[in-house]
Order: C-alpha cells, then structure tokens, then sequence
C-alpha cells in the first residue's frame, strides 16, 4: 500500500512539473511572437540599419568551373562541388555624420532554410580596396559585390540540380523584425 501511495506522490508531482513547464513555454511564446517577414523587392531601397539604405542591383551564379577558374589560384577549393551566388548591392549613408557598415552581417538565405555568410576570402580578392567593415561618409554610396559559396553536401541532389530557381535573400537581422532582401 505505501510503494502505492508514493507512485501516486510521484506521479502527481510529475504531472506538476510539465504543467508548470508549459505554463512558461506559453507565456515565454506570449512575451516573444514569432519575427515579422518583410521581404524587399528586388532593387527596391530599404533601411539596412538606422541611417543606411540598402538595395540588391544585381545578382549571379557561377557554376563550379567559374569558380576554379576565378579562384583557383588564390584558393584552395577542395574537391566539392560549389556554386557562388554574387549580390551587388548599392549601400548609400543618407546621414549627415560618418556611420560604419559591418558587411559580414549580411548572410544569404533561402526558401529551403539554407543559411550562409558572406565568403570573406572571395570578397577580399574580389575587392581588393575595400574592407569588410565600410565607412560611409555622409551622404556617401558605394556598390559592393558580395559572394556567397554554396557547396553540394549541403542539398540534396534534386535541390542542387536546380539550385538557382530557388529564391535566396540576403538578410541582416532576424528579430523582431526580418528584412529580406530579394535576389531575383
């Protein structure tokens, strides 16, 4: 009767203790809604940050023989299978003060939830006078190429066969609110 009694002590307890932990998961969930999507048109101007705008010219894919031939002498490839996605993007400072733009901030996102960062060693030897981090004078634009390295391993074979018909943005920040630039 007693190691009844305890079972009965310990399932309730139990029981306790998962309705307190969905109690906090929903007020956390409450306090916490799921990121707004705001997706930007392809070449329209949008707020990257406060002060600086931010709009995709153009975009390109090189398949992985482009990719050796541009690279391969600066690079070690390795043997996968790579495709590079390059976004020209115009960044203009519309302040009257200097403002720092961190561009390895921006990573490459898709519709089939891959996420990538900016490929610093492309961009170094694709831009060879411009840093990483711009400092925009006031009022200043410039236009940066920036090469995102897709590999193979990373899809299934399907997806990769056709990876360019996928949509892919770049993105800054993903809460509260996600800006997705588009690239086609």
């Amino acid at each position: 009767m007693n190691r009844k009694k305890n079972i009965f002590i310990i399932g309730i307890l139990c029981l306790f203790v998962v309705t307190a932990s969905f109690i906090q998961i929903y007020r956390v969930n409450a306090a916490y809604p799921s990121a707004k999507q705001v997706y930007i048109p392809f070449s329209k101007i949008h707020m990257l940050e406060e002060g600086i705008n931010l709009s995709v010219i153009s975009s390109k894919w090189l398949n992985n023989e482009a990719v050796r031939e541009k690279y391969g002498e600066y690079l070690d490839l390795g043997s996968s299978d790579m495709k590079v996605v390059y976004a020209t993007v115009e960044i203009q400072n519309i302040t009257d003060k200097e403002m720092k733009v961190p561009l390895y901030k921006l990573y490459i996102e898709s519709d089939l939830h891959y996420c990538n960062g900016l490929d610093l060693e492309m961009y170094m030897i694709d831009n060879t006078n411009q840093p990483v981090e711009i400092n925009l004078k006031s009022k200043e634009k410039v236009t940066v190429s920036l090469p995102y390295s897709i590999y193979s391993f990373q899809f299934k074979e399907n997806e990769w066969n056709s990876i360019e018909d996928y949509n892919f943005y770049l993105v800054n920040s993903r809460y509260p609110v996600k800006y997705c630039w588009e690239l086609k």
